[in-house]
């Protein structure tokens, strides 16, 4: 809190020298906030030409121009709503950043506003980041730098607001979004699963360029920083309080309509001073022995940068600069003022976004993105299905780890082997996973205890006649594949998917041992399960449309990207 409350003048300097030019012409292209503004203090001399400009020029225009942001205000406490208009999540454009740069100009002046809250309009989304089309193009590093430079002036015009400010990030956070959150004073969130926060930069073959390399170690600390920029990891709500990155989670089980109450309840309490302190004791606790040995003198920060670079080197082979310019901005940014780190900041961000690696990668993500719209049928009209229960046939380290997936997500699995031993096996493979995410306090072993019990084992079909999703994961030898088929067949109910985990063999001769080949296809995972991101669908000779689409849906509910492919040798 201290340094967030120590804004640097020279982060913002040519907009608070020129705002009192500029204000007024932004606002007069801003008509329905300006006049929310003029109520609350029409004395002001900025409020009074907002009004006598407006009637000028505003009607057209608002009526031809989307508004991404609303404003209101309750008890002096500021709401600021991102809903971006024709959208489905919300993302920084150049008409996004003029429309926040406006509200900013037209808050600056504003001393009776007690707080302002930023959240989002969308169910899930918070803000994904910046159009990543925004860069494909650029081959001048001087003008992707010039991107960084606008991006960050204009969050520096969000930081310098007078009154505290709260980013209330209530679902998916990646990229800008982390960036704007973190030149606010606060961060609160909820501990829902849609709501992950990271810094997904260096996945694109650039680096957080709107000030994320020089916030996020200046509040977490280097170290803690650095995994999130070097890695682009994802986090979820409680791992983000553990590491300082938000103040407060607010729990799941809340009510949705006691939500927006309990964020009022958290700005109302940092407004006083108690409150306040014990924020900032908690964000304190970074500060211990091994903070102070490895960040807060020279040799320390040497050790820790030399150690991370080798440990990128050895990750990256060398071929990917973005993760070694994000340490470079880093290293150099902690050195010296926060302004001067925004600087190389954006002179990095200039040089990785004309690199063919960016450009490649951009590609991949399009590609990637496309492939996430794919459900593998497009003529089908009809609803995917939905799977309330999973039986898995064979419990070694695949069905282990695809029970253990299973599971993870909610879902009751049936797991099936020839004997009680092979079921321990898949059992033991299962805790293995979920020990592994306790231990790194991805889970509380109270919630792995409740997700082992969703587990259960049997060495017949019991309870397969509940099942209406069976994933086959048994020895690779197409005869057995096929007994087991039939004996499926006879088994489970007639709307039940038969699904093979098969990563060669032809899914339609298994198909053929069944009454049902409209329902048998493949859902191939790779090992380690709870790792790859990539399932493969496997479309039968008569795999029905329906079949396909259900299991590209439940891909995805599973969190998997699907890629559907032909029964062919190898696929």
């Amino acid at each position: 809190m201290a340094e967030d409350k120590k804004k640097t003048q020279d982060e913002v300097s040519p907009d608070a020298a020129e705002k009192t030019k500029s204000s007024p012409a932004k606002k007069s292209t801003k008509p329905t906030a300006s006049k929310k503004t003029t109520a609350k203090s029409s004395a002001k001399p900025a409020a009074k030409k907002t009004v006598k400009t407006t009637p000028k020029t505003t009607p057209q225009k608002s009526k031809k121009k989307a508004s991404h942001f609303k404003l209101t205000e309750k008890d002096g406490i500021g709401l600021l709503l991102f809903d971006m208009a024709g959208k489905s999540v919300n993302i920084f454009n150049e008409e996004v950043l003029r429309e926040l740069e406006s509200v900013c100009d037209e808050l600056v002046d504003n001393t009776s506003m007690r707080a302002l809250i930023l959240t989002s309009g969308k169910k899930t989304n918070f803000i994904a980041g910046a159009d990543i089309d925004g860069i494909k193009d650029i081959t001048d590093p001087a003008e992707g730098e010039k991107i960084g430079k606008e991006g960050q002036r204009i969050f520096g015009k969000f930081s310098y607001l007078p009154m505290p400010k709260i980013a209330f990030i209530n679902g998916t956070c990646m990229g800008g979004g982390t960036e704007l959150s973190l030149a606010a004073d606060y961060r609160i969130t909820i501990d829902k699963s849609h709501v992950k926060i990271g810094l997904p930069e260096v996945m694109l073959g650039i680096l957080p360029g709107w000030g994320g390399t020089q916030r996020l170690p200046r509040l977490i600390g280097i170290q803690k920083a650095l995994d999130y920029i070097l890695t682009g990891r994802r986090i979820n709500a409680k791992k983000a309080l553990r590491d300082g990155v938000v103040d407060q989670v607010i729990p799941a089980e809340i009510p949705d309509k006691e939500v927006l109450p309990a964020v009022y309840k958290f700005v109302e309490d940092v407004l006083t001073p108690a409150g306040k302190a014990r924020v900032e004791k908690r964000r304190n606790r970074k500060n211990n022995m091994q903070s102070y040995l490895l960040e807060k003198n020279p040799l320390g920060r040497k050790v820790l940068f030399d150690q991370a670079r080798k440990m990128t080197l050895k990750t990256s082979k060398g071929h990917y600069p973005a993760p070694l310019r994000a340490l470079e901005a880093v290293q150099q940014g902690m050195n010296t003022s926060l302004s001067e780190g925004l600087g190389i900041e954006a002179k990095f961000l200039g040089e990785l976004v004309v690199t063919p690696v960016c450009k490649n990668l951009v590609k991949v993500y399009h590609l990637t993105e496309e492939l996430k719209k794919d459900n593998g049928a497009p003529e089908f009209k009809g609803d995917a299905l939905i799977f309330q229960r999973v039986g898995v046939l064979g419990a070694g380290v695949m069905g282990g780890g695809i029970a253990q997936l299973m599971a993870h997500k909610g879902y009751p699995v049936r797991m099936k082997d020839i004997n009680l031993t092979a079921i321990a096996k898949g059992m033991e493979q299962a805790s293995s996973v979920f020990s592994g995410m306790v231990k790194k306090r991805r889970l509380k072993p109270r919630e792995m205890n409740e997700k082992m019990g969703l587990i259960s084992g049997t060495t017949d079909y019991s309870g397969f006649n509940k099942v209406d999703l069976v994933i086959e994961a048994i020895i690779e030898k197409l005869d057995i594949k096929k007994t087991v088929f039939a004996e499926l067949d006879k088994t489970v109910p007639e709307q039940t998917i038969i699904a093979s985990n098969t990563s060669s063999l032809p899914v339609s001769e298994m198909a053929s041992a069944t009454k049902r080949p409209e329902k048998v296809a493949g859902l191939h995972f790779f090992n380690p399960v709870h790792r790859m991101p990539l399932v493969e669908v496997i479309r039968g000779n008569k795999s029905s449309d329906e079949t396909i689409v259900s299991l590209v849906e439940f891909s995805r509910a599973i969190g998997k990207t699907a890629i559907v492919v032909k029964d062919s040798p190898g696929f």
